[in-house]
């Protein structure tokens, strides 16, 4: 397993720098309301008016949810971590279970899992509780795009899931899905 490179700090900066709002304190509901919506503006002003650094993870993990790469890269930036939710979920999980429902016309969730990969959103080998990597999941749902972008991000391709002892090619092939194949 990897971790992938982290953004510098003066990054943040950067990419907050058109934001000067720090009248009005933000709660951590707030950021996650921001983050849900894709509005890197409210994400970098919370950041500025609050000393809370506890809630960035789960943040992250709605960006990726949501698709919100530029979220994802200012959460990232500001520190938010890999950390796994209580089913050992990292952001990357969270970003490939949500492309089930995305369409090309929002890119199938790529935009995220690229910004989380080349920014240090996660160890792509991550096992959450039901013994699945991001990168099962991806190859289970079909999700070509997903598989190669884990894969040449160092994702193993040869880690097998608890239930079965399943690797990504097995799960793929067992749903159907030739293109992952």
């Amino acid at each position: 397993s990897r971790h992938l490179s982290a953004i510098p700090t003066s990054a943040l900066q950067e990419l907050c720098a058109d934001v000067d709002d720090k009248d009005n304190p933000v709660t951590v509901d707030s950021l996650q309301a921001a983050s849900a919506a894709g509005d890197v503006k409210a994400v970098c002003a919370w950041l500025a008016s609050s000393d809370l650094q506890d809630d960035l993870s789960g943040a992250l993990r709605i960006a990726a949810v949501e698709n919100h790469a530029n979220v994802a890269r200012v959460l990232l930036a500001a520190g938010a971590s890999s950390e796994t939710d209580d089913e050992g979920n990292t952001a990357l999980h969270a970003a490939t279970f949500a492309a089930v429902w995305r369409t090309a016309k929002d890119d199938g969730g790529l935009a995220v899992v690229r910004t989380l990969l080349e920014f240090g959103g996660g160890d792509v080998d991550t096992v959450n509780t039901g013994g699945f990597t991001a990168l099962h999941v991806a190859a289970s749902i079909g999700h070509a795009g997903l598989v190669q972008a884990l894969a040449g991000a160092g994702a193993a391709m040869d880690l097998q899931v608890h239930n079965g002892g399943l690797t990504a090619l097995h799960l793929a092939a067992k749903e159907g899905h030739l293109e992952v194949v």
